[in-house]
């Protein structure tokens, strides 16, 4: 969708916190690494010298009869073979949401990753019982423990 690379096709990005917003970047490490993880947008993997030159040779088109949500890659090879492959709707998005089990593992690992200090079993059985908890600021309260 036009509005995606509008927002996400950016100058390749200088550190991870400008990865987190490139189409671009997202693109080539995927398709470098296999994944694209915390670590993927991450300063360190930014400065990487394989990634550039990959970011550098992808070309976006613009759908507008695509939705926001969904996106297709093709990849010409240098020997001849073509791939392609379409999402309608990425995953964590409101046409293909996450799971009980992918947002508890989300959870765990930013909590992890990010050295936050917050301890993530608390945290998860507070988010987990919301809906029926008396006070909701607990949650939050949680989740600042050691800021």
């Amino acid at each position: 969708h036009p509005l995606l690379r509008e927002r996400t096709d950016s100058p390749p990005p200088k550190n991870g916190r400008e990865a987190q917003v490139s189409a671009r970047h997202a693109v080539a490490v995927s398709l470098v690494r296999g994944k694209a993880g915390l670590d993927e947008f991450s300063d360190a993997c930014v400065a990487e010298a394989g990634l550039r030159p990959v970011g550098d040779r992808l070309k976006f088109l613009d759908d507008a009869g695509y939705s926001v949500e969904s996106a297709s890659i093709a990849l010409h090879m240098r020997g001849g073979a073509n791939y392609s492959h379409h999402i309608r709707a990425a995953r964590g998005g409101l046409g293909h949401p996450l799971r009980d089990e992918d947002l508890t593992q989300k959870l765990e690992t930013l909590a992890a990753w990010g050295g936050s200090g917050c301890p993530p079993l608390p945290l998860k059985q507070a988010l987990w019982s919301l809906e029926t908890c008396a006070e909701a600021g607990s949650a939050m309260r949680l989740s600042r423990a050691s800021a």
